[in-house]
């Protein structure tokens, strides 16, 4: 007698083993990308954490933290225009290994082909510096594409935007401020064709009355990846909508309620934030207000983009909220329903009675 040996899977023997591993990789593939996301988030917080230090070290040199340029400078009595549109990124480039990038920018010239806007031609004599991407100037956890939304010269994004605090419009907390009131953020602020407006070009420790650990230096800030006049897809986050003009006394929660009214975002100012790191200009978000929920929306202020008075909106793919680098080179993470009035008063350096102190002790 001969007896037959089955070689081999059944169909439903197969199936049972397919549907098996299915539910393997499902059950491995959240704690796989959990795993992936904290070492990004840890990555993102280091380049904040090499910020911080370099930013004391500008302040140990230099004697002020740097300055964001936020407009076309006068012009010099030469032909030329003064120092416009630098960002606060581009002046710490020394101080983050950078010096022969940083060498290669004529910071004698305004950092843009017309005073309407950022943008950086091809022709452009910082053309080659803008387009050199920086690894500290980037989070993995965000992705972008390569873009001419800032000009012909392609300039290189950012994920790292300053705290610039308060609008000069705004009331406060409880709307007992004076106004206009002066530029109370963390880092310089200036328009050199107006150092007289509401900036503060030469911000020092000294200034920061409420304690640097108290006060909030930079955030994250996802990248826009909008081309024209195409939303399709675009994280909502990443939008920018008009709130009407910078004359009007408001408090911080009137902003908020002003900013939620718009109904359509606007292409052209969407496009722009995050997209070059060498860029002052109001609207390339190199430079936040801290007046807005984190992880919400932007807010365009008419005539805010020469003086730096744009609700730029800390944002991360990070779950649950944003890393934000303190005044004493701390990095906090700042949650989604973090109490409004501890996260405005962490925007302000000088608020003396504000409990911005409620971000000290964040993990």
């Amino acid at each position: 007698m001969t007896r037959s040996h089955r070689c081999g899977f059944t169909l439903i023997e197969l199936l049972v083993v397919i549907a098996i591993i299915a539910m393997l990789i499902a059950l491995l593939l959240p704690a796989v990308q959990a795993v992936r996301e904290s070492a990004r988030r840890s990555q993102c917080g280091n380049n904040l954490k090499q910020l911080g230090l370099a930013l004391h070290s500008f302040h140990g040199a230099i004697g002020h933290f740097p300055v964001n340029q936020t407009g076309p400078g006068a012009p010099d009595g030469r032909g030329g225009a003064g120092k416009g549109y630098f960002s606060w990124l581009a002046e710490l480039l020394p101080y983050i290994e950078q010096q022969p990038l940083a060498k290669s920018i004529d910071f004698r010239v305004n950092n843009a082909d017309t005073p309407f806007d950022g943008t950086i031609s091809r022709s452009h004599r910082n053309a080659g510096a803008a387009a050199v991407p920086v690894a500290a100037f980037l989070c993995p956890s965000d992705s972008f594409r390569d873009s001419e939304a800032m000009g012909s010269a392609r300039p290189a994004p950012s994920n790292y935007a300053a705290n610039v605090g308060w609008p000069p419009m705004c009331t406060g907390i409880d709307g007992t401020r004076p106004v206009p009131a002066k530029h109370n953020g963390a880092i310089g602020l200036s328009n050199p064709a107006h150092p007289a407006s509401w900036h503060v070009s030469r911000v020092r420790a000294g200034d920061f009355t409420d304690g640097l650990s108290n006060t909030v230096m930079a955030a994250e800030r996802l990248i826009s990846t909008i081309e024209g006049e195409e939303f399709a897809g675009a994280d909502p986050r990443t939008l920018m909508y008009c709130a009407g003009g910078t004359t009007t006394a408001r408090s911080l929660d009137k902003y908020f309620l002003n900013c939620g009214a718009a109904k359509t975002p606007d292409p052209g100012y969407s496009q722009s934030i995050g997209r070059a790191w060498i860029s002052g200009w109001g609207l390339a978000g190199n430079i936040y207000m801290q007046v807005l929920p984190i992880n919400t929306r932007h807010c365009h202020l008419a005539g805010g983009e020469f003086d730096g008075t744009v609700l730029i909106t800390p944002s991360s793919r990070h779950p649950g909220g944003v890393q934000a680098l303190m005044g004493d080179g701390r990095v906090v993470f700042v949650s989604n329903e973090v109490d409004m009035r501890v996260w405005w008063a962490a925007g302000s350096r000088n608020g003396r009675d504000d409990p911005g102190d409620g971000l000290a002790g964040a993990p």
